[in-house]
């Protein structure tokens, strides 16, 4: 209980932070500034959920012979990934016509994808080590420079470049302290070979097999929706779903991202006591249950005063906002116990679930172009078949936490 209040106790200050800075921003951004500032986000957010290889997922859960291994090859591959996906960017925005964001853009791309995978390693050694309190620390510092350096760069007229290069600066803040207790085991680092990364790589081979596919398949989908939606309604529109997705996605920052974080150290300890996650998945849908009714409920009374919050430019947001409210309850349950997927062995299954949302992605959205759907009807359909999907990912997850582990 302990851990988990430190825990939330920083996501809180950090959205509540975030709250009070949006009225200010929107009032200061246009909805085209943050409709640019969401498609670099959204294709950002693509690689960086590859950037480790999801090796770093196993740094919490870790025998400890593995432990610096699996951190020393995240690192490797996070350089990698790096590297590729800036290029992978820049093709994509100066060589097709898929997006259109200025040419500096690239640089900061690659800013954001490497500090997220140190980030990334740091804080799952962080985690398995119960430095609960430093993650909050820098929960809440991060948040507080990017919306202190937003305002500030808006106020200069930088546009969309102040929204992301105050998000850029705000990752990077604290890395050195956040890493002082892994830095003080550098001469562990140094007795390592290519051998030994070589059978980390291969013991934990189901992360970039059935891990990694998964996740980036998740992100590709929530990727493609923006495109399309800059695409066949335009920026604008890419601006409002931007503000919606930032209210609605409250939650999910607020509670989901931590009560993760306890999910994964739970379902360990029960992994070695009874070699299944049965208690851990229905202790925690329950508790995710309870606190999803009233979360919700108050973000859809909220979006009747998006006007008189965001400003009069951001009242469509609203319609946006209740229009989605079935998918993100049933997201923010399933993202919760979605990393027990890792701890039971079942990536596979997780992968083949995920194709559900890029085959609903692609479909919905080639029908949307036939038919023209307006961009209101497109956003229930999304809500629908999304929730749908998440659904049904509870549904098998449920059944496999009963299961003995595929580890064991």
């Amino acid at each position: 209980m302990k851990n988990f209040i430190w825990l939330i106790s920083g996501s809180i200050i950090a959205q509540v932070l975030n709250f009070l800075a949006s009225p200010i921003l929107t009032r200061i951004y246009s909805p085209e500034e943050f409709g640019e500032y969401m498609l670099f986000l959204s294709i950002a957010g693509l690689f960086t959920a590859t950037i480790n290889g999801r090796y770093d997922m196993m740094i919490v859960s870790a025998e400890e012979k593995d432990l610096f291994s699996l951190i020393r090859v995240s690192l490797i591959i996070s350089i990698i990934v790096s590297i590729l996906s800036t290029i992978t960017f820049f093709v994509i925005n100066f060589r097709t016509d898929m997006i259109d964001l200025p040419v500096y853009t690239f640089l900061l791309f690659f800013s954001t994808i490497s500090f997220y995978g140190l980030i990334n390693i740091i804080t799952a050694y962080n985690n398995r080590i119960e430095e609960y309190k430093l993650i909050s620390q820098f929960t809440v510092i991060r948040s507080t420079i990017q919306n202190l350096g937003s305002i500030l760069l808006g106020i200069m007229g930088m546009g969309y470049l102040g929204l992301a290069v105050s998000y850029v600066f705000g990752q990077f803040i604290g890395v050195r302290k956040q890493s002082k207790k892994l830095r003080i085991h550098f001469k562990d680092f140094k007795k390592l070979s290519t051998g030994n990364d070589l059978q980390i790589l291969k013991k934990y081979i189901n992360q970039p097999l059935y891990s990694l596919p998964s996740i980036l398949i998740n992100n590709l989908s929530y990727t493609i929706l923006i495109i399309v939606i800059g695409k066949l309604y335009g920026v604008l529109e890419v601006g409002l779903y931007s503000i919606a997705l930032r209210v609605l996605g409250l939650p999910l920052s607020l509670v989901s991202g931590n009560i993760s974080k306890l999910v994964m150290k739970s379902g360990f300890e029960e992994i070695k006591n009874n070699s299944s996650i049965k208690l851990t998945f229905n202790r925690y849908f329950r508790i995710l249950v309870l606190l999803s009714i009233p979360l919700f409920i108050l973000i859809s009374e909220s979006s009747n005063y998006v006007d008189k919050i965001f400003g009069k430019e951001w009242n469509d947001s609203g319609l946006v906002i209740n229009s989605l409210l079935f998918m993100f309850i049933a997201r923010f349950i399933t993202s919760s116990l979605s990393p027990l997927y890792i701890l039971i062995g079942r990536q596979k299954i997780d992968f083949l679930l995920q194709i559900l949302f890029l085959i609903v992605t692609l479909i919905l959205s080639l029908v949307s172009y036939k038919m023209s759907f307006d961009f209101l009807t497109y956003i229930n359909y999304i809500n629908i078949l999304y929730g749908s999907v998440y659904v049904i990912y509870l549904i098998y997850l449920f059944y496999f936490s009963k299961l003995r582990s595929e580890h064991i």
